[in-house]
């Protein structure tokens, strides 16, 4: 069983400026992720945001199409790419905008599902994932964006 599914719902700022942020946090702690995404555009979109959201900052990471990915700390994927055997050993699975848990979430001790709050049809899948996931998981919280940026844990 996970130890925690946290929930993050986007509202201020688009998937691009605030996933890297999150990561950014996660790999802090000296996690590894497993992303998944929901489909190729989406995968496209945040490996150029991870190239290129900070001048200063850069934060590894691969894909099925990368040369040695497997030993990145984030690995992205699209679809049902390698979710029940992910490549990199990671600790960490982040849904992007949905998806189904594994049936064992096992490596896994965290899931992070962060969904875009101003498409009312991945809202719908994040309510109903909300109460399906509350049986995998010890712990379950629910984060929005602040208006200044960041995040606040809601009730």
């Amino acid at each position: 069983m996970l130890e925690e599914i946290r929930f993050y719902h986007l509202q201020r700022q688009s998937l691009e400026a605030a996933f890297p942020k999150l990561l950014e946090k996660v790999m802090g702690r000296g996690l590894r992720c497993f992303v998944r995404v929901p489909d190729q555009d989406v995968l496209d979109r945040l490996d150029r945001a991870l190239w290129a959201y900070d001048p200063v900052s850069f934060l590894p990471h691969g894909t099925a199409a990368s040369p040695h990915a497997a030993l990145q700390p984030v690995y992205l994927a699209a679809g049902d790419e390698a979710i029940a055997d992910p490549p990199n050993d990671p600790d960490v699975l982040i849904l992007i905008n949905g998806g189904a848990l594994p049936d064992d979430p096992h490596p896994y001790k965290l899931c992070l599902y962060m969904f875009d709050g101003h498409d009312d049809t991945i809202v719908q899948s994040a309510r109903a994932d909300w109460l399906h996931f509350k049986a995998k998981a010890e712990n379950q919280s629910y984060w929005q964006q602040k208006e200044q940026g960041g995040w606040e844990q809601k009730a």
